[in-house]
């Protein structure tokens, strides 16, 4: 199997699933943060209540790496976060 048909399978795996959100307390945040998304109701709850009812992403350009790879990629560096317990985030 290719590298592409992989990535493909991948991109329609995560396009077709329902995914939750619990909407944030202070609206702007959107701004900020963008918006966040939980694969389960029940990982969702762990932020709140999630909505009643799931949503559908449509990807088509997916970033798989490794966690420091993403905030260099999203962030422009990465965060000052590390060593740091997630209470303290």
């Amino acid at each position: 199997m290719s590298k592409q048909s992989d990535m493909e399978r991948l991109i329609k795996h995560v396009n077709n699933k329902k995914w939750w959100h619990v909407p944030p307390a202070d609206p702007v945040s959107y701004a900020k943060r963008g918006k966040f998304l939980a694969s389960s109701y029940r990982d969702a709850e762990f932020y709140g209540r999630p909505n009643d009812i799931p949503e559908t992403v449509c990807i088509e350009r997916p970033l798989v790496c490794d966690s420091v790879s993403v905030e260099k990629e999203l962030l422009g560096k990465l965060a000052s976060f590390s060593g740091m317990r997630y209470e303290q985030i």
